[in-house]
């Protein structure tokens, strides 16, 4: 890290090398530690109802629509501010605001000043839309990667790759488009949309790009309950603290013991990215 100098090679011609002062080489394990260690100090304007979540250089922040109460703004500006006191430039051409809502005929919260307003937004991989039932842009999105890389299995039957070859090239490539985040968007899945994915699925098992009979109804229930017992055997899990109280049963056994909620309520959310 010390020591470092630079230079440009262009047509075989080269410049002189530059001392470089400041700034780590991209690639290396300590830069996404370090920016993480800078941004460690942005906290939301109203920690007790806005959510602030930090992935490496994506920030993404979430305040309900209340009425008369609307703080997405003031969190927009808050960063802002950070950023300048930081000596730091944020991408406007890169940042965005999502109404979150599930067709509700209320009149939507005004636009934040300089971030322009989208329908959709795209988040670690997931296409999320305004309205959280509809995943339909993230399902085109699948197929289409999916659909792209069936070239790979043609050329791999020609070059007489065996069942179990394709089978462990099939997870590899396509299922694991579909293993990614599947438990935020699969359980919101509608009708339409399973059949879309089945009906890709079958199309591979004809062509003989796969020997195995894949749901992604079952494939959904498998990695859920994957996740529920991850959840439930490990007190440190992040999702663990949401987990309801639990009830004693007396008369018979259930698979689990928690109280479930009977009604769930959706809030709107507003994110500037």
């Amino acid at each position: 890290m010390a020591n470092r100098k630079q230079r440009v090679v262009v047509d075989g011609i080269e410049t002189v090398y530059v001392d470089i002062n400041k700034g780590v080489p991209q690639g290396t394990v300590l830069g996404p530690f370090l920016f993480s260690l800078m941004v460690n100090d942005i906290k939301p304007m109203d920690a007790q109802n806005n959510l602030l979540v930090k992935f490496a250089d994506d920030i993404t922040t979430s305040a309900p629509v209340k009425s008369g109460s609307y703080s997405a703004e003031a969190e927009a500006e808050s960063i802002h501010n950070w950023s300048e006191a930081n000596q730091m430039t944020l991408n406007l051409s890169k940042t965005w605001e999502m109404v979150v809502h599930c067709g509700s005929m209320k009149p939507l919260p005004a636009p934040i000043a300089g971030i322009n307003r989208k329908s959709w937004l795209k988040l670690l991989g997931v296409t999320f839309q305004e309205n959280p039932c509809y995943w339909d842009l993230h399902i085109d999105d699948l197929l289409a990667k999916a659909s792209g890389r069936m070239y790979v299995f043609r050329e791999c039957r020609c070059y007489g790759y065996s069942a179990d070859q394709q089978n462990k090239l099939f997870d590899s490539l396509i299922m694991s488009l579909f293993y990614c985040s599947i438990e935020v968007w699969g359980s919101a899945l509608q009708k339409k949309d399973l059949d879309r994915i089945d009906k890709f699925f079958r199309r591979a098992h004809r062509y003989g790009y796969t020997t195995n009979n894949i749901k992604i109804s079952e494939v959904i229930e498998e990695r859920d309950l994957k996740l529920f017992k991850k959840i439930v055997s490990n007190p440190e899990h992040v999702l663990h603290e949401f987990l309801p109280m639990c009830k004693q049963r007396i008369l018979r056994q259930r698979e689990h013991n928690f109280n479930l909620p009977q009604i769930i309520k959706m809030e709107r959310l507003n994110d500037p990215l």
